[in-house]
């Protein structure tokens, strides 16, 4: 007699077959040999939590560089100094080494280090400390590039293990000092709106052996800009004459200007920062000045600056300014004239 199956039964053995093909495809793709290897290469080469609790990073690459937490902002050791770092770029320091990426385990025997530059002595390296007592929470030692260059081998100070990635890590060791640095003259600049600017005052170096090659004598005595209503004036120029355009341009550049390094050799209340001065006065703002003080260089051909010293009224910091940025913060009466 044959036996017959109802619907419900029916339906529980298809569900049945229905989850055991579920699982064996699941333990299948839990356990294949890339998933396996995926999990084996994710890595991290620093927890999250230590991040926040850094207080100092030294970075030994190509230049030495050191990065200190203070009162919640980060700055660059130079001299004896500090001078702001730019948060963006420790930002990204930090999540490259506390991000989990594809770091595929190459090895444990000490004999290797020598022939991947991951010796104590041959290797760069990244250093991040913080705590009570300073400890260092991570000295990441950075070595040579594998023969296809796109991947860099690492290991853990302390550690025989090497792993292998991306350069993404590495990429920190090659940054110059002023690379570090935020170099912003006005930090606050993305608050600063050129309609509170109400008037600018730019006074161009002297003229004469040695002048700025971008700026001496192009505009004798000071320039001044006037807000007068919803337009502006330049002294010299009649108002059919002035271009507002690129007058709103001009004052954006200089309240958006950077400079392209600090000077750690000189001090912001020395007297020589005489040479030449942007005077911004705002609606319901105190003033800011930018001065210029002595050149730093000069072009080898023509004896002309190449660079200059300058400060901030409110700064303690020097900055350096190249002849580029000396040209974009001293313009010509004429550059304001309706082409």
């Amino acid at each position: 007699m044959a036996f017959k199956l109802n619907f419900k039964q029916k339906l529980l053995i298809r569900a049945s077959i229905t989850l055991a093909l579920a699982l064996v495809l699941a333990a299948t793709l839990v356990f294949s040999p890339e998933r396996v290897s995926g999990r084996q290469n994710a890595y991290a080469w620093l927890e999250g939590r230590l991040a926040d609790e850094a207080a100092r990073v030294e970075i030994r690459g190509e230049e030495e560089i050191t990065l200190a937490r203070r009162d919640g902002g980060w700055f660059v050791e130079n001299s004896g100094k500090e001078y702001p770092a730019k948060p963006d770029m420790v930002e990204d320091l930090f999540t490259a080494l506390t991000a989990r990426g594809a770091y595929a385990p190459r090895g444990s025997a000490a004999s290797l280090h020598e022939s991947l530059a991951l010796t104590d002595e041959a290797a760069s390296r990244i250093t991040v400390s913080g705590g009570p007592g300073g400890a260092a929470f991570l000295t990441l030692l950075v070595g040579s590039s594998d023969a296809t260059g796109r991947e860099v081998y690492y290991r853990k100070a302390g550690q025989d293990e090497i792993r292998s990635g991306d350069d993404t890590i590495a990429a920190f060791l090659s940054y110059s000092r002023p690379s570090w640095y935020d170099l912003k003259i006005f930090p606050d600049s993305g608050s600063l709106d050129t309609g509170q600017v109400y008037r600018i005052t730019v006074i161009a170096p002297p003229p004469g052996e040695g002048a700025d090659s971008a700026v001496g004598e192009k505009t004798p005595g000071p320039l001044v800009i006037l807000r007068t209503g919803e337009g502006w004036t330049v002294e010299g120029l009649s108002p059919d004459e002035t271009d507002a355009g690129r007058v709103e341009t001009f004052i954006r550049q200089v309240l958006d200007a950077s400079a392209d390094d600090y000077v750690p050799e000189m001090s912001a209340g020395e007297a020589v920062f005489n040479e030449g001065r942007i005077l911004i006065e705002f609606s319901g703002l105190p003033a800011r000045t930018i001065r210029l003080g002595p050149p730093l260089s000069f072009n080898e051909e023509d004896g002309s600056v190449t660079r200059r010293s300058a400060v901030r009224n409110d700064s303690p910091y020097v900055f350096a300014l190249s002849s580029w940025n000396l040209a974009r913060l001293f313009r010509d009466r004429e550059y304001f004239k309706r082409p």
